[in-house]
């Protein structure tokens, strides 16, 4: 998301900041009787997500961010991959066309790309964890056998 500019920075600090200044900036609302909507302070796993929530909603309701100008074909790749219900008139179950609900199709796949790319980054930076764990073991076992 900081590729997208709707954050400054990824880093661990900086989603620090973006918490300790919301919590700062709820706390002066409440001392000068302003409405604060949901929790009065957030713990850190709460605001992780609430802000995750956020920015998802907000690049995944904008074609201006990568992999969100979907093209007709994938759009309607996607559609017929799912199901998708919904009521007549009459209240009975039916089956509507992309175009009866286009804008809908449109956020799921785009949820669906965001949640590859989440994935995507999660993967690599386990696999550049576990990476470091490796060099540093083999480091540990080069040192030890010298010294033996």
């Amino acid at each position: 998301m900081a590729e997208a500019g709707l954050v400054d920075s990824a880093s661990w600090d900086s989603l620090l900041q973006r918490f300790e200044q919301t919590n700062t900036d709820r706390a002066h609302k409440q001392e000068s009787g302003e409405p604060i909507y949901g929790v009065q302070n957030f713990e850190l796993a709460t605001f992780i997500s609430h802000e995750m929530s956020g920015l998802e909603e907000t690049y995944v309701y904008s074609d201006e961010y990568p992999g969100m100008n979907v093209s007709e074909e994938e759009l309607q790749k996607y559609y017929a991959s799912h199901e998708w219900a919904s009521e007549d008139e009459q209240g009975n179950p039916s089956t509507p066309s992309l175009e009866e609900i286009r804008p809908n199709v449109t956020i799921e796949l785009r949820k669906s790309i965001v949640a590859d790319k989440v994935q995507e980054q999660q993967t690599s930076l386990q696999l550049k964890a576990n990476i470091g764990k490796l060099r540093h073991t083999a480091a540990a076992y080069v040192s030890d056998s010298s010294g033996a």
